[in-house]
């Protein structure tokens, strides 16, 4: 018998040796649970053995006092399992782990310790580089505190090592999004869901991404499939009801805000609540008096003035949305949507030095938004300042690489500055994101300026094939050699 609990207990650890490494841990607690019941079998055996000449007495003096002995360990150690911040407090006071910090800065992160998790995940990759969910996690903690491009490198950092890590994918989207670049959010979504096609979040972001690119069904379907998996999810719950019929809910609401303003005519609130459902059902003219008595009656708001701006350029008067613009950057000097918006108005009208000087000053509060950067880089287009223009383009893919139209607006202008080598490039990144036979035209012009005739061919060649009229040298390039 002795040899069988001795066999046991053997045979069981074997079972559980890391020889090979699997998962994160060498060692585990666990992993001697089962191995156990054999040494407890050896135990009893020599107890019984020891006391088979003595009274029953002395046995049961002897398990107790053993049992004593241990109780106070066995107290002890129940309380390190109290719950996951004991636990891992005491992980990192017995053995101090990359792996342990980690864990110790979800529990944090949880709890809202934000300063407290980041702290924790700073030390873990310190420790372990390569520890991917404390890249991650720590990419979430900066993008909430609004530092996008470090929480974009701590995103990249987790891909670099699991690029099919679901929450650094979900992450990077966001990033992504920030920057303005919706197509690149929409793909990292993409490879979220093909990794876990049951991640409620990634299809909730998904879908509002989509709707933000007007493609209202697919984010329907999007909204819908999240909610079946998590029905509590906000982002799919509040975009499932804002793509509910415009028209029939914004008259429910007028409806009710009618009622309110009876009673409550002053109430500017209201009064904005009422514009903005006026507007979303068309009623512009309704909707720009209530806009106006809203930012009268609280004239530094500046959502209600926001309001008013855009329902004034929705009814074309961009006369009158001009001083209100202005009036919103007085208030909101980093404003960025005023200053996009009040330089387009300037280029709109041919005041594009005006609108460059509004451009850099929006930039020096965000200096890698996309948007103002691509709007800046079509200013200088305007001015005939070319390379500006082209500096503008190469920060604003750097921000926003997904960007096919960018690239090629990029391809094109170096052509015109003679860096006939970088819009190669330019128009081969564009390619990889549209197989436009345009963009296979473009590309065969810059490389036949480079003499690479070959190369410029079997562009020209695609282009053709694919419905464009070739440009003379082109057609000369595709065209048939005569026999000799």
């Amino acid at each position: 018998m002795a040899l069988f609990a001795l066999g046991f207990f053997l045979l069981n650890v074997v079972l559980v040796l890391q020889v090979k490494q699997v998962g994160g841990a060498v060692m585990a607690d666990r992993y001697t649970y089962l191995p156990y019941v054999g040494l407890g079998l050896l135990a009893g055996l020599t107890l019984e053995s020891w006391t088979r000449e003595r009274s029953e007495s002395v046995a049961l003096v002897s398990v107790g006092a053993l049992a004593l002995a241990l109780a106070p360990l066995a107290w002890r150690q129940a309380g390190y399992w109290h719950d996951s911040a004991t636990l891992w407090e005491r992980a990192l006071a017995v053995a101090p782990s990359g792996r342990a910090y980690a864990n110790r800065g979800q529990v944090r992160q949880r709890a809202g310790d934000a300063a407290g998790a980041l702290a924790d995940y700073e030390r873990a990759l310190a420790l372990e580089s390569d520890n991917v969910a404390a890249h991650a996690n720590r990419g979430i903690l900066l993008l909430e505190r609004g530092d996008v491009d470090a929480a974009g490198v701590a995103f990249e950092s987790a891909l670099a090592r699991d690029p099919r890590n679901g929450p650094a994918l979900v992450g990077h989207a966001l990033v992504r999004h920030r920057r303005g670049d919706l197509a690149g959010a929409i793909a990292d979504c993409d490879a979220a869901v093909a990794v876990n096609s049951a991640d409620a979040i990634a299809r909730g972001n998904r879908g509002y991404f989509r709707q933000q690119q007007g493609d209202i069904e697919r984010a329907r379907t999007d909204y819908e499939a999240a909610l079946r998996i998590d029905p509590t999810l906000e982002v799919a719950r509040s975009g499932l009801a804002s793509l509910a019929t415009p028209a029939a809910g914004a008259l429910r609401s007028l409806a009710e805000l009618e009622l309110a303003l009876a009673a409550s005519p002053a109430d500017a609130a209201l009064r904005h609540a009422r514009a903005m459902q006026l507007r979303n059902v068309g009623r512009l003219e309704e909707a720009l008096a209530d806009a106006q008595l809203s930012v009268d009656g609280r004239p530094a708001d500046m959502s209600f003035r926001a309001l008013l701006c855009e329902v004034l350029v929705q009814r074309g008067e961009l006369a009158r949305a001009e001083p209100e613009w202005r009036r919103l950057l007085e208030l909101d000097p980093s404003n960025w949507v005023a200053c996009n918006l009040l330089s387009a108005i300037c280029m709109q009208q041919g005041r594009n030095e005006e609108a460059l000087g509004i451009l850099d000053r929006s930039l020096a509060a965000r200096p890698r938004d996309a948007q103002t950067l691509q709007n800046r880089a079509i200013v200088n287009l305007q001015l005939q300042r070319i390379p500006e223009a082209v500096r503008d383009l190469e920060a604003c893919l750097e921000v926003a690489p997904g960007n096919a139209p960018m690239w090629s607006d990029l391809g094109a202008l170096r052509m015109r500055v003679g860096q006939l080598p970088g819009a190669v490039e330019a128009f081969t990144r564009a390619i990889a994101l549209d197989k436009s036979p345009t963009l296979r035209m473009n590309r065969a012009l810059a490389l036949l300026a480079l003499g690479r005739a070959d190369e410029a061919r079997v562009d020209a060649q695609a282009a053709s094939q694919g419905g464009v009229q070739l440009p003379r040298e082109l057609e000369a390039l595709v065209a048939p050699r005569p026999l000799r």
